[in-house]
């Protein structure tokens, strides 16, 4: 349980440029995907937009509680990382997890 709180913590806390090493970007000139992937890195940019996005759909008539969204949106910003930390980087994409353990004697 203290790890996953640990994880939870890092994760809110800490941009994924830092978590996953990506902090030196190439020179070539930016695309739109490179944009994207440094605006999702960011967690101010993403509870930025968690929380403008309710209130543009609602100029549109395509959201009755932008406070309600809001919330939801800004739960699913801060706790997604974190649950894709946990439960599917992890277990399915972390290189470390195919290393040997220790040999297990009869």
């Amino acid at each position: 349980m203290e790890a996953q709180l640990d994880a939870l913590v890092n994760t809110i806390w800490w941009t994924l440029d830092q978590k996953f090493g990506r902090v030196a970007r190439p020179l070539s000139p930016p695309t739109i995907m490179s944009c994207l992937q440094q605006i999702w890195d960011s967690l101010f940019y993403r509870l930025s937009i968690a929380l403008a996005i309710p209130y543009v759909l609602r100029l549109w008539d395509l959201c009755a509680r932008p406070g309600r969204m809001a919330i939801w949106l800004w739960s699913l910003c801060l706790l997604g990382p974190w649950v894709y930390q946990i439960f599917v980087y992890s277990k399915f994409l972390d290189p470390l997890r195919k290393l040997p353990g220790p040999k297990v004697s009869p």
